[in-house]
């Protein structure tokens, strides 16, 4: 029912052819004095704001229905960027999308609805110098930021030095406001210039809760639809979809005390990577899944004869595009036997045929007036969904963005190095690991000469700390003889 839940925690685009440390702040402030006169903006009407299935899902983590999770780009540079500069970066930031409040409906039954979030986030800036052995836990820490959609505080900034001269630029934002797609976008616009999209303010006025009144019987007719439709395919004998993930067992990994994701970045030369690919038959993209798949293998997660399911986000955003998620789920099952021949041309083909199977048109708004059985859930209560069984997803989420825009890859005028991309939960107990069944999330991400690759284990078991991961991957990276420079 709710197999969706795991794939669509993590986002991207597909390419085919993320101990604490302490933190010092830069004044924050209202919204409204960040913004010079005479800036257009590209405003979004009320009517298109309202919270999907996926924002929905997301947001009911901040309340106790699973733990919050966090999505996260990092960009690596050579230098130190200048305070005015990440100061600039925060404030364009704050006048786009990412600057956004969920604001719950009047009516029971409506969606919730977005609106422009009233104030402009800290700027957080690492008082000390990281050595690199305190890179990957300082881009954790930024997790532990207290975000909470419901109060406006959706997303964060955060600068380090490093003692090689370099630094590093953090941007978490939590998963209810955007996915993938949707900070890839709002760093373009506030890097390039480009007009930002801001959502609406908060209106509590009669026309809104006529509004909510409207949504509210929409839903219902939609739910009535897709009951009356149920009950004809039952009589009908339809049976569920094949392959349909079954639920979780109750024994399933479980997390030691004080446990948190092992997570590791690897920083590759991109050359490297396409020439690997090439030599067995695939790209850069089935190159990923292929490493990320015989991970699992390797760790002892899954059975060295047993095929891997890997899943494959892919983005359903288009131009202009207001909505926080927008994320689809291609699923592709790895051979064993091709992985242990590194032979990507059976992959590469299984992964086109997902993507066709998946289609490239955008559903959602079909989906809306006809009605799923996610329609209903979004109508009911924390109480009920927080008992609703979870089914387990693929051992595998393999995340591509592709390459970046120049743009995107200087938020703050200078191309970055490299750039990583990750995702995570702010908290993981024993609930969270079984739900999630075990397994590796990946994400890849090319910018210019360099490609990282960054994996996160989720069996406290078989992977249970970062030395753990960074053997795994090293030889994982070895077996296809590319080279990486762990962060």
């Amino acid at each position: 029912m709710l197999a969706s839940l795991r794939a669509s925690a993590e986002c991207a685009r597909r390419d085919d052819a993320h101990a604490p440390l302490p933190l010092d702040t830069v004044g924050d402030g209202p919204l409204d004095s960040a913004e010079p006169g005479g800036v257009f903006m590209m405003a979004i009407d009320h009517a298109t704001v309202r919270l999907t299935f996926g924002d929905d899902l997301f947001l009911r983590r901040h309340r106790g229905v699973g733990t919050p999770i966090v999505n996260q780009f990092v960009w690596r540079l050579d230098h130190v960027v200048p305070t005015a500069a990440l100061v600039r970066l925060r404030d364009e930031l704050a006048r786009g999308a990412l600057s956004r409040r969920a604001d719950r409906p009047r009516v029971p039954g409506a969606r919730g609805r977005w609106s422009r979030a009233p104030h402009a986030p800290a700027l957080d800036v690492e008082p000390t110098v990281l050595q690199e052995c305190d890179v990957v836990d300082w881009l954790r820490s930024n997790h532990t930021a207290p975000l909470h959609p419901g109060r406006g505080d959706s997303w964060r900034l955060a600068s380090a030095r490093l003692s090689d001269g370099g630094s590093l630029l953090s941007l978490i934002v939590d998963h209810a406001v955007a996915d993938g797609g949707a900070m890839v976008d709002a760093v373009e616009r506030a890097a390039s210039g480009r007009a930002p999209l801001t959502l609406p303010d908060r209106d509590g006025t009669w026309g809104t809760l006529r509004a909510d009144l409207q949504d509210a019987a929409r839903q219902v007719r939609a739910v009535v639809r897709w009951g009356a439709t149920s009950a004809l395919r039952q009589r009908g004998g339809a049976t569920s979809p094949a392959g349909a993930t079954p639920a979780p067992p109750p024994d399933g990994p479980t997390a030691p005390q004080g446990w948190v994701v092992p997570t590791v970045v690897a920083e590759c030369r991109t050359a490297d990577v396409e020439a690997a690919a090439a030599r067995h038959g695939g790209t850069l993209n089935t190159w990923f899944v292929a490493l990320s798949a015989s991970l699992v293998g390797s760790a002892g997660i899954t059975d060295e004869d047993e095929p891997v399911l890997v899943a494959l986000p892919v983005t359903a955003r288009g131009a202009d595009d207001p909505r926080a998620n927008a994320t689809r789920i291609a699923r592709v099952a790895v051979d064993p036997t091709d992985l242990r021949r590194h032979d990507l041309a059976p992959l590469r083909a299984g992964c086109r045929q997902a993507y066709a199977q998946l289609g490239t048109r955008d559903t959602s708004a079909k989906d809306a007036d006809t009605g799923s059985l996610l329609t209903l859930v979004q109508m009911l209560p924390d109480a009920v969904v927080r008992r609703l069984p979870v089914p387990t997803g693929p051992r595998v989420l393999a995340s591509n963005l592709g390459t970046m825009s120049p743009a995107f890859s200087a938020p703050t005028g200078t191309p970055a190095r490299s750039i990583a991309a990750l995702a995570g939960h702010r908290v993981v107990d024993d609930a969270e690991i079984r739900a999630l069944g075990g397994g590796l999330t990946a994400w890849a991400c090319t910018s210019g000469e360099r490609t990282t690759v960054t994996v996160a284990a989720l069996d406290p078991a078989r992977v249970p700390d970062d030395e753990t991961l960074r053997d795994l991957v090293r030889s994982g990276l070895a077996a296809w003889h590319v080279e990486a420079r762990l962060w």
